[in-house]
């Protein structure tokens, strides 16, 4: 016998073009043929290289996250040649790097040594080449009073809503887009390091819903304002 009406109705709205059943269809399926890109040797040392300039010790994770950026940069320049016009590709648009091809690829590459750190991290260094990383974990404070003075005054002038990502790596490097004074000439590993005691001795740097913001803007300087009225 023919289905009720209402069962009918109900049938043809679940296979709708936004059923949750087609939408997750659809999303299995670009997940299928999601591609996956396949650095070689010459493009992870090149990584590699990169990560000492910056003073960053190259972390797996890391060394992942900068061979995609030379991916995001080649597309973007791509880009540039076939319109003239600059466009920047949007990092999810580029091609994902699977983990365990590229600590293969580390392990199997002559020029580098691969290293087991905590838990399942590992950090892979050139053979040969001396290791000048900032520890972004140290609370040793080297830098200079006067940096200090021009950052908190930076960011204890920056107006609105101003969120920074709220990965110290992701950060640093919207700092050094900004191109401040008190940061010229630094590495990107130091302005990490920066970044890190701004949060954790400083004081001028705080979370807000997961982003980085000026402290007065933070949830912990929120907590402390309701506190001294006694909220």
């Amino acid at each position: 016998s023919d289905a009720p009406p209402e069962r009918a109705v109900a049938a043809a709205m679940a296979l709708g073009p936004h059923s949750p059943r087609l939408q997750k269809r659809d999303r299995e399926a670009r997940s299928a043929s999601l591609k996956f890109a396949r650095p070689q040797d010459a493009e992870v040392v090149i990584a590699v290289k990169s990560l000492y300039l910056d003073k960053l010790r190259p972390y797996g994770r890391i060394v992942l996250k900068r061979l995609r950026e030379m991916l995001q940069e080649s597309a973007s320049a791509q880009e540039h040649a076939k319109s003239h016009i600059k466009i920047s590709t949007g990092l999810e648009c580029v091609p994902l790097i699977e983990p365990k091809y590229l600590r293969t690829v580390c392990q199997s590459c002559q020029d580098l040594r691969v290293e087991q750190e905590d838990g399942r991290e590992y950090s892979v260094t050139l053979i040969g080449s001396p290791q000048v990383f900032v520890d972004l974990s140290s609370p040793v404070d080297t830098y200079c009073p006067e940096l200090w003075a021009w950052a908190e005054a930076y960011f204890r002038g920056l107006e609105g809503d101003q969120r920074f990502p709220g990965g110290r790596y992701a950060c640093a490097q919207a700092l050094i887009e900004r191109r401040l004074p008190f940061l010229d000439g630094m590495a990107l590993g130091e302005v990490c390091h920066i970044v890190q005691l701004g949060l954790s001795q400083r004081h001028i740097l705080g979370y807000l819903d997961g982003s980085i913001v000026p402290f007065h803007h933070s949830e912990d300087y929120i907590k402390q304002q309701c506190a001294a009225r006694g909220e």
